[in-house]
């Protein structure tokens, strides 16, 4: 009986002969899992309702900063126009300009000295074309750093899209500071450059935009751009939205 009874001790205490436990969801455990599962739609619902934010019913109301951005990406295409000046340590040079936008292509037209008379310049995903009366059609492969060569000053032509919108130029590190309430930007430094927003002026969206009537937006009127070589006034005295 001794022998029997110590291999039946040994048998319980021996892991090889002990059934493995099976843990089942209890009450509170469901109750904690559904708990979990109404949180997770409930911050799904807020932050959608966050990203539809609807646009004020009168069209005169100043948009926030993120209503604003969010209609100016939404354009097809802009054109704006007006003048400029560029100021480097030894000359001073001015110009008329226009800037149109659509979709992925820019064309700058500048109208004045700059050393090779007018000059247009387009670019398309990456690429880009000088077309002037001195120089002729020139391919522009690295459209920044030829033109620099070419004007002898840079000339920001990747970001000035994003710019005179008064937006940050996405994809690039930027270190932007709100005016107007955290409506508007006051300036920002980005890519080498610093941008100072001195005035805005408003603007008009057509419904086909806005989805309304009309809306009012913000858009820059005098910009200020420095670099380390040049400092460049831009006046915007035109906008087609």
């Amino acid at each position: 009986m001794t022998n029997v009874t110590q291999h039946a001790a040994i048998g319980r205490c021996d892991p090889r002969f002990i059934q493995p436990i099976t843990r089942r969801p209890g009450p509170t455990w469901v109750s904690r899992r559904r708990w979990y599962g109404w949180l997770t739609v409930g911050v799904v619902l807020l932050l959608g309702a966050g990203g539809c934010q609807s646009l004020p019913a009168d069209p005169d109301t100043p948009l926030s900063y993120a209503q604003r951005a969010r209609l100016l990406d939404s354009l097809a295409a802009y054109e704006a126009s007006g003048r400029l000046s560029f100021t480097t340590q030894t000359e001073r040079q001015s110009a008329s300009f226009s800037l149109v936008v659509d979709g992925k292509t820019q064309r700058l037209q500048l109208s004045g000295p700059f050393g090779v008379g007018a000059v247009r310049i387009e670019t398309a995903n990456g690429r880009g074309r000088l077309i002037s009366a001195r120089h002729g059609d020139i391919v522009l492969d690295n459209v920044e750093r030829e033109l620099n060569n070419l004007l002898g000053y840079p000339v920001p032509i990747d970001a000035i899209r994003y710019w005179a919108l008064g937006l940050p130029q996405p994809g690039v590190p930027a270190d932007p500071v709100r005016a107007e309430a955290g409506r508007l930007l006051q300036t920002l430094t980005q890519a080498g450059w610093r941008v100072e927003f001195e005035q805005y002026q408003p603007v008009y969206v057509e419904a086909s935009v806005s989805n309304r009537p009309r809306s009012r937006v913000d858009m820059p009127r005098k910009v200020r751009l420095h670099s380390a070589d040049v400092r460049i006034l831009m006046v915007f005295r035109d906008w087609a939205l």
